[in-house]
């Protein structure tokens, strides 16, 4: 899936998105080793709460993320058309 995502973006973005799948990848890996040696060492309620704050740091960066993308691209409604008559109608 990573493969197809890289190649459907444009080119100056496809080096970006291929970081970002790496790092994705390499912490599916390295996680459940890191979980363990947390759980191992102190307690595994810390591993579960360990990723406590990244998951909020990631919701937010969505929300933030996709609130400004919203708006970026919401038209701003008029409630009766055009605020002003066209320079066509004018007398």
């Amino acid at each position: 899936m990573t493969t197809v995502l890289v190649r459907s973006i444009r080119s100056g973005r496809r080096i970006a998105t291929a970081a970002v799948s790496a790092g994705g990848v390499v912490t599916v890996l390295v996680a459940p080793f890191v979980g363990q040696l947390i759980s191992d060492t102190l307690s595994f309620r810390l591993a579960y709460l360990a990723a406590v704050p990244f998951l909020l740091a990631a919701l937010l960066a969505a929300t933030v993320s996709g609130i400004a993308l919203l708006m970026a691209r919401r038209p701003v409604p008029t409630p009766y058309g055009m605020p002003y008559p066209s320079p066509e109608y004018r007398h």
